[in-house]
């Protein structure tokens, strides 16, 4: 017998074929009883024949209503994206596109939103090229209409600049933030403060480029146009990114006034990372003054910095240590023991506190009062402390060697942690060429060596130097200390970072594995550091388009750090992980669970800084700095964007 093909009908209810179409219930069932539409009633309820609705909804339909589904089309791809679906979002966004093309007169701003929507979607799956002929095409429409849409061609721009810079195409990156620049003024003046930012951004595009002149001129800019009426948070921001620009060019002339201006905005504003910018900028101009010998103009900004910091976190917290230190080196230089002395014992009080009384950062704090105690004669206590010093060391596997390649690499250490790179090179050259001399290269001394070599280079942004240079260090060391010993972590923890800065993605992911293993057996899941270095893999994840799985670890990060800042951790740090918390579903089209990551985050920092989160200004500036390249050099990672 000759089998039949039967054909199966493809039937929706009317509910479903109103989400389907934008068309109401109420309409679509009026289509059904006039057989303007084929269905069947089955009960009391309707069947719609799939097929026969998307005839009645196709390119043979009348204008009017194709124009009408076709918006349907677009709203159903905001949805998508909403709910995290962004093929099926771009499916749609296509199909829409393709009936917007077909009335080019009646749809241009349509066309051009679509084709901006469904570009978003392709940068985030980084298709940069596809996304680029979108835009130039929404450009194009947008541009011809740019009295009546603003918006939609300021959107258009912010993609275009973000698919440019992604690609390191920074000449087209800085036309397209100028053509902002334009708009902008157009609609809210060239002196108006919220211009700040943009000008900000254009210093950042000519400074990329090493075109320092004209990057000096918009950064000047934008802090005059900030200080005429923006917050003041912005206007330290100006100011701090401004003074370590100078800084980082060796123009302390240019940089101290600046600074002068931000002390009292830092003390004043509730962040301490403003604080955390002064105190590091001005260590850093006194160490440019007294490598100049310039004593008398370093000591007071060191001590300037340390009643700062003082000031903000009481006389014992461990971010005095650093400028407790260099002040007394300083003041050892000059002989002043007495002086000297307190500081140095406070440092020392502080690292045993933070660090345990057997690191290696307490044993050089204790060589510094070894020397100065045999300055002032009092041999006794100098041996005492010297004694302790070396078992430290020998506890931390670092048997004795030649002297002179010993205090080569100490020296050198301290050039490296004080920013004289130019004077560490040649010492731990040196230092290597003795240590071939006598057959060295294989001890852990060596091995102590090639890692200030890498973190000498890595602080240069020299990565591909640093690299081999920490392999080499990493090889040695297991010969001396166990697999699981705090300074083989750290080297662990370094070298992931070298190759994460050089976007070496694949071979950093296991190293911060494994540390990040190393420490949560050491300290537990729950611990602040743990947590960060879980912050750090999902930022791995992130740069490798894998949302899905950096954002469970950013949200342990969250609960973290929500706990311990009922103990006291800065509630902007807080509000900062939730700021990456948002963009990481913001990233997964998931734009409701973003949005409220993003209104928590604004919450917090607006009650931080005494402003109406329901402001729109706020939530402008708020949306702005969740679009805000971090440098191991220390002034370079401390300058923020400002938007």
């Amino acid at each position: 017998m000759d089998s039949e093909h039967v054909q199966v009908k493809r039937e929706v209810s009317t509910s479903e074929a109103s989400i389907l179409s934008g068309l109401s219930q109420g309409y679509i069932t009026s289509l059904l009883r006039q057989g303007k539409l084929d269905g069947r009633r089955e009960g009391s309820q309707w069947l719609v024949d799939r097929d026969a609705l998307e005839r009645y909804l196709g390119t043979d339909a009348p204008i009017d209503r194709q124009y009408r589904y076709a918006w349907h089309l677009v709203l159903r791809a905001q949805r998508a994206c909403q709910q995290g679906t962004p093929t099926e979002a771009a499916s749609l966004y296509l199909e829409a596109i393709a009936r917007y093309d077909q009335w080019p007169p009646l749809s241009v701003y349509e066309g051009a939103l679509a084709r901006n929507n469904l570009a978003s979607i392709y940068l985030k799956e980084h298709r940069y090229s596809e996304a680029e002929a979108l835009l130039k095409e929404a450009l194009t429409t947008t541009e011809q209409h740019a009295d009546h849409y603003h918006s939609l061609l300021v959107a258009v721009l912010m993609h275009l600049v973000a698919v440019y810079t992604h690609q390191e195409r920074f000449a087209e990156a800085e036309i397209g933030v100028r053509r902002l620049l334009e708009i902008r003024e157009q609609v809210l003046g060239p002196e108006h403060p919220l211009m700040a930012s943009i000008f900000e951004r254009i210093g950042q595009a000519y400074e990329t480029q090493a075109l320092y002149e004209q990057a000096e001129a918009c950064y000047k800019r934008a802090l005059l146009l900030a200080e005429q009426g923006a917050d003041q948070a912005t206007v330290a921001d100006l100011l701090s990114n401004l003074a370590m620009y100078f800084l980082q060019r060796g123009n302390a002339v240019e940089a101290e006034p600046l600074l002068e201006r931000l002390v009292p905005l830092a003390e004043q504003l509730p962040d301490v990372v403003y604080t955390e910018d002064v105190v590091t900028m001005l260590t850093v101009l006194s160490t440019s003054y007294s490598e100049q010998g310039q004593n008398s103009e370093a000591e007071p900004l060191l001590r300037q910095a340390l009643q700062i910091a003082e000031r903000r976190w009481g006389s014992e917290h461990q971010r005095l240590k650093s400028t407790l230190t260099v002040l007394s080196h300083l003041l050892l230089l000059q002989e002043r023991h007495a002086e000297a002395e307190p500081l140095l014992l406070r440092a020392l009080a502080i690292t045993e506190r933070e660090r345990g009384s057997d690191h290696l950062e307490v044993a050089a704090l204790l060589y510094g009062l070894v020397q100065l105690y045999n300055a002032q004669n009092r041999y006794r206590e100098a041996e005492t402390l010297y004694r302790r010093a070396r078992s430290i060391e020998e506890q931390e596997a670092m048997p004795e060697q030649t002297d002179a390649v010993t205090l080569l690499n100490q020296v050198a250490a301290r050039y490296i942690a004080r920013g004289q790179y130019p004077e560490a090179e040649p010492l731990l050259k040196r230092a290597l060429v003795l240590l071939e001399q006598t057959e060295g290269l294989e001890q852990p001394l060596a091995a102590a060596v090639y890692q200030n070599l890498a973190e000498l280079c890595a602080r240069q942004e020299q990565y591909a130097e640093a690299e081999p240079f920490m392999q080499r260090a990493l090889a040695l060391f297991p010969h001396v200390l166990s697999p699981t010993h705090p300074k083989l972590v750290a080297m662990l923890y370094r070298l992931a970072q070298i190759y994460s800065d050089q976007e070496k993605y694949e071979e950093a992911e296991p190293l911060f594995q494994r540390v990040l293993a190393l420490m949560q057996e050491r300290l537990g899941a729950d611990h602040l550091r743990v947590a960060l270095l879980k912050g750090e893999l999902a930022q791995i994840y992130k740069a490798q388009g894998r949302y899905a799985e950096a954002e469970p670890l950013m949200k342990h990060v969250l609960t973290i750090a929500e706990a311990e800042q009922e103990l006291g951790l800065d509630p902007l740090t807080v509000a900062t992980i939730l700021s990456d918390l948002a963009l990481l579903c913001l990233l997964q089209g998931k734009e409701a669970e973003g949005l409220t990551f993003s209104q928590r985050a604004l919450e917090i920092r607006a009650k931080g800084l005494g402003l109406d989160p329901t402001d729109p200004l706020v939530l402008f500036k708020h949306a702005l700095e969740q679009g805000g390249a971090a440098s191991s050099d220390v002034l370079k990672s401390r300058r923020r964007t400002v938007d």
